[in-house]
């Protein structure tokens, strides 16, 4: 009978020596036992997720059988789609186009937004952004002044009470991302949703996904990494309603994380949600097309969950 402890060895490096490393070499069993405990939670916090986001599927992308019997992945070109609507394929499209691109990503909206019609300030309220009318603000004053590097964080110029060429906004609560591949940029990646939920009696916190955004086109990801680039919490999709040239832009709401460190053990960074002198949180204003990639965060757990 032939055997081998490659697979215990193995096993033995993932689930004790690795915890090990990244401890303080003091209270070996506990420490490991933490490590493990935190790496379980993780696993369950993502299965509840895939569990929700199974029940909101849609089927952009689905698997067919081919002539063989066997299972063939179909991937949508979205950047395909941006393409034909360019050139004027689909002329009864509405405007503005619910697919579009940027040089790496293509990105998609339902034909139908999820609220139609909604004031600033009741969208700030329904979704706890109490400064969402000056972010808009200072958008659009970078946006008056063709500047071609968005300010992400920093301090707020508006007040809150500041007037806007438009009171009412479209607002979808999902999004599709695609994006080329690095090494092959003629090889389509699937695409991504990212979805966002307002708080409610089931979430009292909501739900927002996480993605990195770009500040411009000086730095090119995933090249530069973060420089040129920050991580943020996606909390709004959603388009003005006027017959200004601002109707025919998507914006999107962000919070700002911090770079606190990084875990060199783990190769990771730490963030933090970034606050104001006054501990308000730092949200700003950007074109969806800033939203470079989508970004997963594992929450760092205390003795304690926020339930």
């Amino acid at each position: 009978m032939q055997w081998s402890a490659d697979p215990t060895e193995h096993a033995h490096i993932r689930v004790v020596k690795e915890p090990l490393r990244a401890g303080n070499n003091h209270d070996y069993d506990a420490q490991v036992c933490c490590h493990l405990d935190h790496c379980d939670r993780v696993e369950r916090f993502d299965l509840a997720l895939q569990m929700r986001a199974q029940e909101d599927r849609e089927g952009h992308e689905s698997d067919e059988d081919n002539e063989g019997g066997l299972t063939h992945h179909f991937v949508k070109d979205y950047f395909a789609c941006t393409r034909d609507l360019i050139n004027s394929v689909h002329p009864q499209a509405p405007h503005p186009y619910q697919t579009f691109s940027a040089l790496i990503n293509a990105y998609h909206l339902n034909d139908h937004p999820t609220l139609t019609k909604m004031t600033v300030d009741k969208a700030s309220e329904h979704f706890s952004l109490p400064d969402l009318r000056p972010t808009v603000s200072d958008h659009l004053d970078q946006d008056d002044a063709h500047v071609d590097h968005f300010v992400v964080g920093g301090r707020r110029c508006a007040h809150p009470g500041c007037p806007l060429p438009f009171e009412h906004i479209q607002i979808w609560c999902k999004i599709r991302m695609q994006s080329k591949s690095f090494h092959d940029p003629e090889h389509l990646e699937p695409s991504q949703a990212l979805h966002i939920e307002p708080p409610s009696n089931s979430r009292p916190y909501g739900r927002y996904d996480s993605v990195i955004v770009s500040t411009g086109d000086t730095h090119k990801w995933p090249k530069s990494g973060l420089d040129g680039h920050f991580v943020t919490h996606l909390h709004l999709i959603f388009c003005p309603i006027t017959p200004l040239s601002y109707s025919q832009t998507y914006l999107a709401y962000v919070e700002h994380l911090d770079v606190v460190t990084l875990n060199e053990s783990m190769g990771m960074y730490i963030l933090r949600r970034a606050r104001q002198a006054n501990n308000d949180r730092i949200g700003n204003v950007i074109l969806v097309t800033q939203i470079v990639v989508p970004v997963h965060l594992i929450p760092r757990f205390g003795r304690k969950a926020d339930l």
